[in-house]
């Protein structure tokens, strides 16, 4: 069964009283107003607004190390999540290793991926 795990939106900042939008149409207001786009606001920005809120959890969250590895094979990279580590024992160059771990668990399934952790 699946489930949304969480949500993200965007609402621009400027507002429009509809008052004006009404009188430049020549037509009834409804009264309020409605949120409108600023100039370099567009539908791709707007998308990213809400994938970055979906994506940055609730404030009861443990904070959670995400950081970008470089492998010695061919200076591969990759974009992993850390474990078994303090967040605050992270650093530049730290070396780290692969470790195959459970990511989520939702609908009485759990979800695994690869993480890196600290070698020791």
């Amino acid at each position: 069964m699946a489930g949304i795990l969480s949500c993200g939106a965007y609402i621009p900042v400027w507002r429009l009283a509809r008052d004006t939008i009404a009188e430049a149409w020549g037509s009834t207001s409804i009264g309020g107003e409605r949120s409108v786009t600023n100039h370099d606001e567009d539908t791709i920005t707007m998308a990213t607004e809400a994938t970055i809120e979906c994506l940055a959890g609730r404030s009861d969250d443990p904070t959670v190390p995400q950081i970008g590895v470089e492998f010695d094979v061919n200076s591969a990279r990759t974009y992993l999540l850390m474990t078994d580590c303090d967040p605050g024992e992270v650093r530049m160059d730290m070396p780290v290793e692969m470790t195959f771990r459970r990511m989520y668990e939702g609908a009485g399934m759990y979800n695994c991926f690869w993480k890196c952790r600290p070698v020791r």
